[in-house]
């Protein structure tokens, strides 16, 4: 009786030593991604203040836009455009490809994307989800993993 019970409890054991381990391995490779994502949105954001984004008339202000509207939620900047800032993105998504992650344009927002005057910040944050590997049965399919860098615009 002994003997099966001490094998019982073996089992459980390692049903349970096997989940934390596959939990400690998930969570190590978002560390992993969260850093390789933090050094791309660095360089993405070090990019942006060397090489800004200007509007048309170069004069700061807030101007009619060919997207249907500059100002779209009111915040008293151009709302951000993908084809403005596409050189910025590429260095971004370069930068990741480096390490083997692949970012979609709506995971990388750039603030502010046109006008930045010198000394503002631009910031450049991605929000990318990983997959799980191991505690998917548990129901935990992703982990949300962000990364935001700002740097000051230093060329006018």
């Amino acid at each position: 009786m002994k003997r099966g019970q001490a094998l019982l409890e073996l089992a459980i054991s390692i049903i349970f030593l096997v989940l934390v381990l596959a939990g400690i391995a998930d969570y190590g490779r978002a560390l992993i991604v969260q850093i390789a994502l933090r050094n791309a949105a660095r360089e993405g954001a070090l990019y942006a203040a060397l090489n800004p984004v200007r509007d048309n008339d170069q004069d700061g202000r807030v101007h009619e836009d060919p997207r249907n509207g500059a100002d779209d939620d009111g915040d008293g900047r151009v709302d951000e455009d993908p084809n403005e800032t596409l050189e910025i993105r590429e260095v971004v998504r370069r930068e990741a490809r480096r390490v083997g992650i692949t970012l979609a344009d709506n995971e990388i927002v750039i603030t502010p994307a046109l006008g930045a005057q010198q000394g503002q910040p631009i910031t450049v944050t991605i929000n990318k989800s990983i997959p799980t590997l191991f505690v998917r049965l548990l129901g935990i399919n992703s982990i949300p993993v962000n990364a935001t860098a700002s740097a000051p615009v230093i060329q006018q």
